[in-house]
């Protein structure tokens, strides 16, 4: 099983993130800061909202898989700006998780 790096402070969020990454087979691992983080992971499942997110997409922009309000567009132009390809609205990334992750 492969780990996957959770940056979430959303309580509902790492909830459900903590029960989708076990049901497909990964380990989550949930992190605080992004001085927790390995020096090459290779997944990160990053919540747009979290206080260190434009940093963590900046050091690590093809590893992030994304997840934003649906109406938070010049945010997402900005993270896509910074090179992130992972980007999806919060509905779509917990209803297609797996597919996504994969």
């Amino acid at each position: 099983m492969h780990t996957l790096f959770i940056f979430s402070s959303n309580l509902f969020f790492t909830a459900k993130l903590e029960a989708l990454a076990k049901q497909s087979n990964y380990i989550p691992q949930f992190i605080k800061s992004i001085d927790e983080l390995p020096q090459n992971p290779a997944k990160i499942i990053l919540d747009a909202d979290h206080p260190q997110a434009i940093q963590i997409a900046q050091k690590y922009p093809k590893q992030c898989y994304i997840f934003i309000s649906h109406i938070k567009t010049e945010y997402t132009n900005e993270l896509k700006q910074l090179g992130c390809m992972h980007i999806y609205p919060r509905s779509l990334f917990f209803t297609q998780f797996q597919k996504i992750i994969s």
